[in-house]
């Protein structure tokens, strides 16, 4: 789901002597997140185990862009476990509202919510439960930790990948056409003719795995954080720009919300790109230079997004209020002795 266009682009990893929609796939934080009007990225920051009611429940806490919910509603998530994609969604799982970060160091609000989600050990069968209990090793995993111009960040995505854009130089016409195949091969053709990569392209005729879906994640190299503002949102930014560098790329349509990882921590979230997209929003083009960011997470990010999750598995007023009487009773037992 995007803003504007610049929202979201992931090109997999492009490699120049490999297929240009190869991907990796992930970590047990990156997580789809689908709704009725659009889909997005997000991270999955906290796992917890409670006992509701006598039944097992697991409540899981998840960090995505705010414009993939505003508008938005009816939410699932997609995990991965091993290879099988995880869908939980309200036909087995009950999920909260969306909550908006709002304002953050600035007069505007940043471009982040959370949403939360529970499921039962009887609203899933025992492997999914298994796999559920075991999320809490994404617990501790996010951190504000501003990345220097110059370092390598991972961006993970459930969106839409991209091929190669080349351009065909004709050097007897002089002329310059842009080429979206992914077949051509960089340098100098038999034509005579030479294709030097752009960027990266995207349509809606690309294989399937090329859509949105697929979990994959791909490099970034940082320019630093800047303050970045469209208007609506305002928040610390890290940036990037689409580089002709093996195994670098950019963050696409249904990235929004995705990780941005630093090697050792969820530092923050995808959140905007720059590119060109048709009118139909059938095509998208990312031209090497084109800029690329994410809200970087700020100490006061991490401590309303803990807030949120320890809100989010409290106890319910009922069962606090069981648990004060019980206290009573006993006080006056201990009184009468």
């Amino acid at each position: 789901m995007g803003v504007a266009f610049g929202s979201e682009i992931n090109t997999g990893i492009p490699e120049y002597s490999g297929a240009p929609d190869t991907f990796n796939s992930i970590v047990a934080f990156s997580a789809g997140i689908t709704g009725n009007t659009g889909s997005g990225s997000s991270v999955l920051y906290q796992a917890q185990q409670q006992n509701v009611g006598g039944v097992a429940t697991m409540f899981l806490d998840f960090a995505t862009a705010n414009h993939v919910t505003t508008g938005n509603a009816n939410f699932g998530f997609n995990l991965h476990m091993g290879n099988t994609l995880v869908n939980l969604t309200g036909a087995n799982a009950n999920v909260a509202a969306p909550v908006a970060r709002g304002n953050g160091n600035y007069g505007l609000p940043e471009d982040m919510s959370w949403v939360g989600l529970t499921v039962s050990q009887n609203q899933v069968n025992n492997a999914t439960w298994q796999f559920l209990t075991a999320l809490t090793a994404v617990n501790g995993t996010i951190a504000s930790a501003l990345p220097k111009s110059g370092d390598m960040l991972t961006n993970f995505g459930f969106g839409l990948s991209g091929q190669y854009l080349y351009d065909d130089f004709n050097p007897v016409a002089n002329t310059h056409t842009d080429q979206h195949a992914a077949t051509f091969t960089p340098g100098l053709q038999g034509n005579g003719d030479t294709y030097t990569p752009e960027g990266f392209y995207w349509s809606n005729a690309l294989p399937a795995a090329d859509q949105y879906g697929t979990d994959r994640y791909m490099s970034t190299i940082s320019n630093g954080v800047f303050t970045y503002t469209n208007g609506i949102y305002m928040y610390d930014s890290m940036q990037w720009d689409l580089q002709p560098t093996a195994g670098t790329g950019q963050i696409n349509s249904g990235d929004s919300g995705g990780a941005i990882w630093n090697g050792e921590n969820v530092i923050g979230l995808n959140t905007y790109a720059f590119g060109v997209r048709n009118a139909a929003k059938t095509q998208e083009s990312f031209y090497y230079g084109s800029l690329g960011g994410g809200l970087a997470f700020t100490p006061q990010d991490i401590t309303w997004l803990d807030n949120q999750a320890t809100v989010y598995a409290a106890p319910e007023p009922a069962s606090l209020i069981g648990l004060a009487v019980l206290g009573i009773g006993a006080l006056v037992r201990r009184r009468r002795k």
